[in-house]
């Protein structure tokens, strides 16, 4: 039987409205995703995913590089409407999981700022979470094996203990590479399926991967 769940936070478990930012580009003429194209370049969201720069500092930066292309009151409307995000938070699934495999500790293991600690503590995540494994705290970030590595070490786990849940198929398929199950998660009905099934295979025998 597994001893940890690995759960995804952005896209399994915290998934956020962007209509905002989606209604300023139309309305200022400017393409749907720029904004987040300048925010998620792997130039200033990998330095800070990975402990190198701050969630303030990641934040000038996109200003600075947005600054040559539109002008600074739409930069500062994106940001502050970014910023001001809502978001939703699947508490339903994350007891699903815990219901299905109560002896298995579940682990937050995700790709985040060092804001990620005061983000938590405002969702009611932390009473369901044995461990929480932030990329900027241990210095690499999914799907780096790395990554994968310092959770077993942190858990003191072997890979065929552990299953991942994420959103991202490179990181359940990195997962899978270093020997962890993983399940790519679609949307809560088909990843606790699916999850019932690896648990099914797990007590009678070597379970299957996606």
């Amino acid at each position: 039987m597994y001893k940890a769940i690995l759960l995804d936070l952005d896209g399994v478990i915290r998934h956020w409205d962007n209509q905002g930012i989606s209604n300023i580009e139309t309305e200022h003429g400017i393409a749907t995703g720029s904004f987040f194209e300048y925010a998620f370049a792997e130039q200033v969201l990998l330095p800070t995913i990975t402990g190198k720069m701050s969630h303030i500092r990641w934040i000038e930066l996109i200003k600075n590089n947005m600054s040559s292309q539109m002008d600074a009151h739409i930069i500062e409307q994106l940001v502050e409407t970014w910023v001001a995000t809502p978001y939703t938070i699947d508490i339903e699934l994350v007891e699903a999981v815990k219901f299905r495999i109560r002896s298995a500790k579940l682990v937050l293991v995700t790709n985040a700022t060092n804001r990620l600690t005061n983000d938590l503590q405002s969702t009611g995540l932390l009473k369901f979470l044995d461990v929480v494994i932030n990329s900027s705290d241990i210095g690499y970030a999914k799907p780096d094996k790395r990554f994968f590595e310092n959770a077993l070490d942190t858990l003191g786990l072997k890979p065929q203990d552990s299953l991942l849940i994420d959103d991202s198929l490179g990181n359940v398929q990195a997962a899978v590479k270093m020997g962890i199950e993983a399940i790519h998660f679609e949307n809560k009905e088909q990843t606790l399926a699916t999850l019932d099934y690896h648990i099914t295979n797990k007590s009678s025998g070597p379970a299957k991967t996606d």
